[in-house]
């Protein structure tokens, strides 16, 4: 499953950009593979919100947009964790991205995930 799910994976029910989908998704059995990517110690994967007229900077501050997996019973080891590999990005947040016009693509960054799953025999 991917997409905007505007339901703040660190928020609480007090915080506005809150709502249960995230947890709902967890819950049902999907990994948040931001937090499975080898670099997600290092960066916590905002992706929200730039200016709503697209003109202003850039101030990340919610993870809202997401990239939940859920693996067969095949395809996990003895710890129930996934024998694959998860990398992401969050992209879209670089002064080079902005258009000649000044305009950021979006009110969101990016995400990429780049997966690979085990060959199941």
């Amino acid at each position: 499953v991917t997409g905007d799910l505007n339901s703040d994976a660190e928020g609480t029910p007090a915080d506005p950009s809150w709502t249960p989908t995230y947890g709902k998704f967890i819950d049902a059995g999907y990994t948040d593979a931001w937090l499975v990517a080898a670099h997600s110690r290092n960066d916590v994967g905002l992706t929200c919100c730039t200016a709503k007229d697209l003109m202003g900077p850039v101030e990340l501050d919610q993870r809202i947009d997401f990239v939940l997996l859920r693996s067969s019973d095949d395809s996990e080891g003895a710890n129930g964790e996934s024998r694959g590999w998860v990398n992401m990005d969050v992209v879209g947040t670089r002064q080079r991205d902005v258009t000649d016009s000044g305009l950021w693509p979006s009110d969101h960054a990016g995400l990429t995930a780049a997966m690979k799953t085990p060959i199941l025999h």
